[in-house]
């Protein structure tokens, strides 16, 4: 059953009050200081003839799936026979044209009939015999369109694989509690905590950059909790790779955001790969950049273990010949190759670069793993 990632709010206690309640049955006076929400009634259902409707029509259920009939098989040599025979007829009407007997009318018929002749006949040749011969190709002599062939079937494995890839994401280093721990729903609750003291900690150290009074402290701060929680409500589940947390320290999160000017303590904790599922790709790419922007965490998108690997020899080597650019690589689902992008440092457009490099099956293969790097870089 998948994890669903605990929402930010259940860690900020309300205005009044410590915790949430449950919910109330009544409407009388409530003077505890706390907010509770109020309970709807619920309609019962009632033995009448709509609900048996509702329950007949109910779209929710799962119906088995359609049975569709087997696909017919075009006996070419039957074509083939029955224009042979077609053709001699048509040379029998030839001699009644010549006739000086018939009638003006049935010669039009004649001339009808072989104009009608005439034209199955190049449907039969330009259509029906390329589609037959294509269909026997395909399949297996017999004209029906049978397996696909390898390199398709191969080719939709890897389509399959960069699918599920666009919609998940995963996190290296993310702060899971100063303890191990392998209850899944325990790191659940730690994975949302420490998002919010990244995203807490990452606004105080930029204000402190800049020399910010308290009062912007404070509203910097709530704003990039609030960001950082719509970011995390957008994920549908979250996956921890291991058995349990491990102990780990944040000194490449240090070397990173030092880069970018902003400075955080090295401390210790315990951490796991996670990896956070999305409904779509632009809900994946929005949860990544404001884990960036706002929480000083890198995300990246979950490749399999062997296009990851592929990945960073390929952008090892596209740096290798454009040294002193700034190099991004990222497979292509529609080419189903690995592309790669250049630009200069401080340069806001991207250049597509020409090379490219074809993914394999042999791609998928490989278990997964943290040691051929996280995805797509650049630098």
């Amino acid at each position: 059953m998948p994890i669903k990632p605990v929402p930010m709010r259940t860690l900020i206690p309300p205005v009044t009050g410590i915790g949430f309640p449950g919910n109330v049955h009544a409407n009388s006076y409530d003077d505890s200081g706390q907010f509770r929400q109020r309970s709807g009634s619920k309609r019962r259902r009632g033995d009448n003839p709509e609900n048996d409707l509702e329950s007949r029509f109910n779209l929710t259920r799962s119906y088995p799936p359609p049975v569709l009939p087997a696909p017919t098989k075009l006996d070419l040599d039957g074509v083939k026979g029955l224009m042979v025979e077609a053709a001699g007829k048509v040379k029998e009407l030839g001699p009644i044209l010549n006739d000086k007997r018939t009638t003006e009318q049935n010669k039009a018929c004649v001339n009808t009939v072989i104009a009608l002749y005439t034209l199955l006949e190049a449907v039969i040749e330009k259509a029906v015999v390329p589609i037959a011969d294509a269909l026997q190709s395909v399949g297996g002599g017999d004209g029906r369109i049978m397996e696909k062939s390898g390199t398709n079937v191969e080719d939709e494995k890897i389509r399959a694989a960069l699918e599920k890839a666009e919609k998940t994401s995963v996190i290296f280093g993310a702060n899971l509690g100063s303890a191990p721990v392998g209850n899944r729903t325990t790191l659940s609750n730690n994975f949302t905590a420490g998002l919010r003291a990244a995203a807490v900690e990452i606004a105080a150290a930029k204000n402190e950059r800049g020399g910010a009074n308290a009062e912007t402290l404070t509203a910097e701060t709530n704003e990039a909790v609030r960001v950082a929680a719509d970011a995390l409500s957008c994920a549908e589940s979250l996956d921890f790779l291991g058995q349990a947390s491990r102990e780990t320290n944040n000194d490449m999160d240090v070397g990173f955001l030092e880069k970018k000017g902003i400075k955080i303590q090295k401390r210790s904790y315990c951490s796991m790969p996670v990896v956070v599922n999305f409904e779509d790709r632009s809900s994946r790419i929005f949860f990544e950049n404001t884990l960036r922007d706002k929480c000083g965490i890198r995300a990246t998108m979950s490749l399999p273990a062997g296009i990851r690997s592929e990945l960073k020899k390929f952008h090892d080597e596209v740096k290798g010949e454009h040294a002193g650019m700034i190099v991004m690589t990222r497979p292509d689902i529609k080419s189903l190759s690995l592309i790669a992008f250049i630009k200069q440092d401080g340069c806001p457009v991207w250049t597509r670069l020409e090379k490219t490099k074809k993914l394999t099956a042999a791609c998928l293969e490989q278990p997964y793993g943290r040691g051929a790097g996280a995805g797509s870089g650049s630098g």
